[in-house]
């Protein structure tokens, strides 16, 4: 990897700035901010999505397991190794282009740590949950009353 020389808290302030012309007031003002801030929310955020992605799909009202969607479990692989590219063998000219900052290797696995900690709980939670019909059946028959449940069997 990419020895860090920024001190990650770099701001830019105003680039471009236009003059005065002669039909009026026209000003053109870009912020640049490159911090350790937005490194990171950038990453963690990216592998949020494709984890929600993947967890979302796995349960009803999808009636094959993700497992017989190659293509979108082939972009969702793609889209994590791309990301995992990005983070963990930084090149300048990517930093350059998507405005990272070089932020130390160290966090660079803290992040790792903190995605695939939040991508197992995702995973534990939706198939415990969400889909546990035992449990729902449980708290139905605890927290439900006889009338509201023959109510809803009606309806439904």
């Amino acid at each position: 990897p990419r020895a860090c020389q920024s001190n990650g808290f770099t701001f830019y302030g105003l680039r471009g700035r236009q003059q005065r012309n002669s039909s009026g007031i026209l000003f053109q003002l870009q912020w640049k901010i490159s911090n350790y801030i937005n490194t990171t929310v950038f990453f963690v955020s990216v592998f949020q999505y494709i984890t929600i992605a993947f967890v979302f799909s796995m349960g009803k009202p999808f009636r094959k397991p993700i497992s017989t969607n190659y293509l979108f479990l082939g972009v969702l692989v793609v889209l994590y190794l791309f990301t995992l590219f990005l983070m963990l063998f930084p090149s300048s000219s990517l930093d350059t282009f998507f405005e990272f900052v070089c932020i130390p290797y160290i966090w660079r696995i803290y992040i790792l740590l903190m995605v695939v900690g939040h991508f197992v709980l995702s995973v534990f939670l939706e198939e415990v949950l969400t889909n546990n019909h035992r449990l729902w059946n449980w708290l139905g028959r605890i927290y439900c009353s006889s009338a509201s449940l023959a109510m809803h069997k009606q309806l439904h």
